[in-house]
């Protein structure tokens, strides 16, 4: 009997979308996660492994043995009518929050229990985390360049979600470049850095727009620069030579 729907995790339910596109082996299977969904989703490959089956004893995929080989045969998997309905209630449910890890980060969120070199350390391996990043999409857009890849027929899907792993990887190298350069002006990792955070705290708030802190502080350099215009202005404006 199969299970409800909202009992299955949402790695189970990634390897029953790729059962829906075709009949996976499970080595198939994980060697396809790893190209296609270790950016937005990695798992272990140990775990992978188990999840065909549990698929299988709930009822939405079947297993068989097919030739893989002279004398060896492999177990090939594929979605029952049961799974694919299953699937597609799981699409139309809302989906969790997304989660964010970064080593290199937490490392930099605790910058103050260290040392400038520390810190300088971990945006740079973040940076070439980025690079690598930007390194795998630029071959596999080179790959489709030279024509058309796995599962073309979902090139309209695939596309996107490479543009946004693209400008992810962007968005962290350019990230990892700008705090190197504040990091560099610290004079040490401790509260004698906290002046230098103010600046950067304001342009937070202009970007941000949200929250009474952040209009608060937006007005109060909004009316700060316009004031010192308005004296400019006013000054230009007096006549010379008056008595």
């Amino acid at each position: 009997m199969a299970r409800s729907t909202a009992e299955i995790g949402a790695t189970t339910y990634a390897v029953l979308g790729l059962l829906c596109l075709r009949p996976w082996s499970a080595y198939e299977l994980t060697q396809q996660m790893a190209r296609s969904l270790r950016f937005i989703w990695p798992r272990a490959e140990s775990g992978i492994y188990r999840e065909p089956q549990k698929l299988v004893d709930i009822g939405y995929a079947t297993a068989r043995e097919v030739p893989a080989g002279p004398r060896r045969t492999k177990t090939v998997y594929s979605a029952t009518a049961e799974g694919r309905q299953a699937m597609q209630h799981w699409l139309a449910r809302p989906a969790a929050r997304p989660q964010f890890e970064s080593e290199a980060l937490l490392k930099f969120f605790f910058a103050d229990l260290g040392t400038i070199e520390d810190a300088l350390r971990a945006l740079e391996a973040l940076a070439t985390q980025a690079e690598s990043l930007l390194d795998v999409f630029r071959a596999i857009t080179a790959s489709y360049a030279e024509g058309p890849g796995p599962f073309a027929e979902r090139l309209h899907i695939g596309s996107l979600i490479g543009r946004y792993l693209f400008e992810h990887a962007q968005t962290m190298l350019a990230w990892a470049s700008w705090a190197t350069a504040h990091v560099r002006e610290w004079p040490e990792t401790g509260p004698g850095a906290a002046i230098l955070g103010q600046r950067v705290q304001l342009e937070n708030a202009r970007l941000a727009r949200v929250g009474p802190a952040a209009l608060a502080l937006t007005e109060w350099s909004d009316q700060a620069g316009g004031g010192a215009r308005r004296e400019d202005h006013s000054a230009s404006a007096r006549p010379t030579g008056a008595g």
